[in-house]
């Protein structure tokens, strides 16, 4: 999933057709039907990325909050632990590189906790003009892989669906 800068999904980034609840307005606008006002402009994501590349290169720092990190930059392993990881890594890579990609699965570890900081990463990646990629498929590699397994397998895991 990719994150716009208004927050939705790569779907809203996306260049399509109107749907049937849309149309044009005044001046070619797009607003929604029952003058609800209209619908912001959206920039799709390769035009985006086109012109990160042209003005900051290609680099896309990933953060991937493992336990050994963690514990190298004396952080808890928990859910502000890896919150407090990802803010740093955005701070860091403001200015310098174009777009960040936290890795979901580790975030996911700490159940609502660690979306709710992986929300404030990405907000904060945004802020800072970033563009941010969202890591969260299945059947990664082994640290992701083994990640998503501990989150929503593991005794005790705040995801498990059973105890």
């Amino acid at each position: 999933m990719t994150s716009t800068e208004d927050g939705e999904g790569l779907a809203g980034a996306v260049s399509e057709p109107p749907s049937a609840d849309r149309r044009l307005g005044a001046g070619g606008s797009a607003t929604a039907l029952g003058g609800h006002g209209e619908l912001p402009a959206v920039r799709g994501f390769g035009a985006r990325l086109a012109e990160t590349f042209g003005t900051v290169g290609q680099l896309c720092v990933g953060i991937d909050p493992h336990d050994y990190l963690l514990d190298a930059w004396g952080l808890p392993r928990s859910a502000s632990g890896v919150r407090e990881f990802g803010l740093r890594v955005v701070d860091a890579a403001a200015g310098l590189i174009g777009i960040i990609k936290p890795q979901v699965a580790f975030y996911e570890l700490y159940g609502a906790a660690g979306f709710a900081a992986l929300e404030e990463v990405l907000a904060a990646g945004r802020a800072a003009g970033l563009l941010v990629i969202a890591d969260a498929k299945r059947g990664d590699i082994g640290t992701s892989a083994e990640a998503y397994g501990r989150a929503w397998l593991a005794a005790g895991s705040p995801s498990r669906p059973t105890r």
